[in-house]
């Protein structure tokens, strides 16, 4: 940037016709017209420091190299230096923000499914529904309540199937349980022996003899009082 003392005025002015918004007078200054209520005024141009600029090539030096010096003395302001913005490198949780983002930029969203349509059902008066039937109609669901239909109890009219009756089976003892008492009259009115279902030997009573040819077939039987026998 070139510099020279002025005294603030131009050496000589230009002439009253020039129409240029800028002069070089012949000592290489720069000064700017500034029209005040009509009267036309040379400022000089100074720098951001207020110091004039001068060393320029005079405007009417040369009429080709006008358009020289002019251009010379716009480039000569200099605008002040704008620092560099500063670049933070990002840290490693914006980097993977970062790429979950494009990820999820990238990925297509899925095909939305069809619903399903939806079935009309018939709907069936309470008489449809419990015609024949009687009580809790678990496969029928009321629209109102939402609850499974209760056909109430069973009208007199309406047979009811009985459960069949069980029968006990009779138990049946293998060996028929007598007292001594009972044994002995039976020996005594019939020529049946008998014989103990424990022992398998023949049953004697008191009083009566001992039978040396069994006759008569000898049916086995348990006392149910008495000892062994």
């Amino acid at each position: 940037m070139a510099h020279a003392s002025s005294s603030g005025v131009p050496a000589e002015f230009p002439p009253a016709d020039y129409a240029g918004n800028q002069y070089v007078d012949s000592n290489g200054c720069t000064f700017i017209c500034a029209g005040i209520s009509g009267v036309t005024n040379w400022v000089p141009r100074v720098d951001c420091t207020r110091m004039q600029l001068c060393n320029f090539t005079p405007t009417f030096a040369n009429s080709a190299e006008t358009d020289t010096a002019e251009a010379d003395v716009a480039a000569a302001v200099e605008a002040p230096a704008v620092a560099a913005p500063l670049v933070r490198a990002p840290t490693a949780a914006e980097r993977a923000c970062a790429k979950l983002a494009l990820l999820t930029a990238t990925t297509p969203a899925p095909a939305p499914v069809p619903a399903a349509p939806l079935v009309d059902r018939p709907l069936l008066t309470l008489a449809d529904v419990c015609e024949g039937k009687y009580g809790i109609q678990p496969v029928f669901i009321s629209s109102s309540t939402g609850k499974e239909i209760d056909c109430g109890l069973a009208s007199a009219g309406t047979s009811v199937a009985a459960a069949p009756a069980v029968v006990p089976t009779p138990t049946v003892d293998p060996v028929p349980r007598m007292t001594m008492a009972d044994i002995c009259e039976a020996m005594a009115n019939s020529p049946i022996r008998y014989t103990g279902a424990n022992t398998g030997k023949l049953i004697e009573c008191p009083g009566m003899a001992a039978p040396t040819v069994a006759t008569s077939p000898a049916a086995a039987v348990a006392l149910s009082t008495g000892g062994a026998v």
